[in-house]
């Protein structure tokens, strides 16, 4: 008899501490929701729900705790009543307090779904993308007229939501991202409902590419004026000569020379493959006049019109009566107008074309890097030099024909390599 007390005892010990870490774990999983970590603490409550010697109790209370966050933080109805349900299917008194939160919750999710069908109508309509700029924003107006109807809305967030990805549709940048960042802050669970943090980022890239391109542009703009306003003060007419139209071509052939040998100079740091987890090929032969570098051209002439107007800045200011002055235009100028072509080059031809990578193994890691750009065009690179390429991955086409000519060269390739080493022995 004693035996038995003693091991009933030990039970409740154990059962009793067992209990406290699924109520601490619970608590901690509100406490990363609090603190905006919603996949760490879904998974915390997900692992513990599937967790081995869980009583009744604990079943009943992470499935209320889960129904919870589906509702309050997420905005997944139906995910909400389905582990509510879950919850009251445990035999638990009816004053327990994991099944008074179930019942009222399915109660309330009914309601709101018989109160709200119109606004729910007007949002499942938002789902179809809009066809112009019309629709887009007859959508914004009609999501705007929801909200100030219905303040108490509980999806007012997933409004919200749709406006933010109407406005990205009318190039409003700004105030996409203001709008979907103010979503993820008042419901940072819709993630798991709806794509509003791919949308947010994807709306900050789109300012930061519009504010960048502006800016440089509008520099290039005023450092032009700049220049015509000089040539126009220092009367170029009364000293321009035959010697400074000689001049201009020379240094243009010079950066010409300087481009080709720094081009085939880069030969001896990128090798010929480069092994990257992206599907399609991510190469660009630096060889001048080859299959995939007419990127160097395009640098030449964005080059060419930074000389351009370096040259002519030089020339309408040598006779400026103060030195330092002069220096100062001169630098100032020059580095923006110069900063903001290039800036024009890699937004217009590298922004989103490729993927830059550190250098491995060296101290200036990200200075030595390279950008390597995918190639979309990659047959004749192919057709050039098969040999570089023996791992290309053609996951990336859906060209039949084009898959099967490629795996056809590699073919021909190996046989010659077994001929030629048959020929040897």
């Amino acid at each position: 008899m004693r035996c038995c007390g003693i091991l009933f005892i030990l039970f409740l010990c154990i059962f009793s501490a067992y209990a406290g870490e699924t109520t601490k774990i619970i608590h901690n999983a509100e406490w990363k929701f609090k603190n905006g970590e919603m996949h760490e603490g879904k998974i915390l409550l997900e692992s513990l729900l599937n967790a081995d010697n869980l009583s009744v109790e604990e079943k009943a209370t992470i499935n209320n705790k889960i129904a919870w966050f589906y509702e309050e933080l997420v905005g997944n109805y139906a995910y909400a009543e389905r582990y509510s349900r879950k919850a009251l299917r445990y035999s638990l008194p009816a004053s327990h307090r994991a099944i008074i939160e179930s019942r009222n919750r399915i109660k309330r999710l009914k309601q709101n779904a018989s109160k709200y069908r119109e606004e729910n109508r007007i949002i499942n309509k938002m789902k179809i993308e809009a066809s112009n700029r019309s629709d887009a924003e007859n959508k914004v107006k009609e999501l705007k007229l929801l909200i100030h109807h219905r303040p108490e809305y509980p999806d007012r967030s997933v409004a919200y939501h749709y406006i933010g990805k109407h406005y990205l549709y009318l190039e409003k940048y700004y105030k996409s991202y203001q709008v979907l960042s103010n979503v993820l802050k008042t419901r940072p669970g819709i993630i798991f409902l709806l794509p509003t943090e791919s949308l947010m980022n994807k709306a900050k890239s789109k300012w930061n590419y519009f504010l960048v391109h502006s800016s440089a542009r509008l520099i290039i703009i005023i450092s032009l004026f700049i220049i015509t306003l000089g040539l126009f003060l220092s009367k170029f007419w009364q000293w321009m000569n035959l010697k400074f139209f000689i001049m201009l071509p020379i240094i243009i052939i010079i950066w010409a020379l300087f481009l080709i040998c720094g081009a085939w100079g880069l030969n001896f740091f990128i090798p010929d493959q480069k092994h990257l987890y992206l599907d399609t090929p991510v190469f660009i032969l630096s060889n001048p006049f080859s299959p995939g570098s007419e990127i160097l051209f395009i640098i030449f002439l964005y080059g060419v019109l930074g000389i351009i107007g370096s040259f002519l800045l030089t020339l309408a200011t040598q006779n400026f009566k103060w030195p330092k002055i002069r220096i100062m235009i001169n630098s100032t100028v020059l580095i923006l107008f110069t900063s903001s072509v290039f800036t024009i080059f890699y937004l217009n031809n590298c922004y989103a074309s490729g993927i830059f990578e550190k250098r491995a193994n060296s101290v200036f890691s990200a200075i030595t890097g390279h950008t390597y750009f995918r190639e979309r065009d990659f047959e004749p690179l192919i057709l050039t030099n098969p040999r570089k390429y023996p791992d290309l991955s053609l996951s990336g086409t859906n060209d039949k024909n084009f898959s099967d000519w490629v795996n056809k060269q590699y073919l021909i390739i190996s046989s010659q390599s077994i001929e030629g080493s048959a020929a040897i022995k």
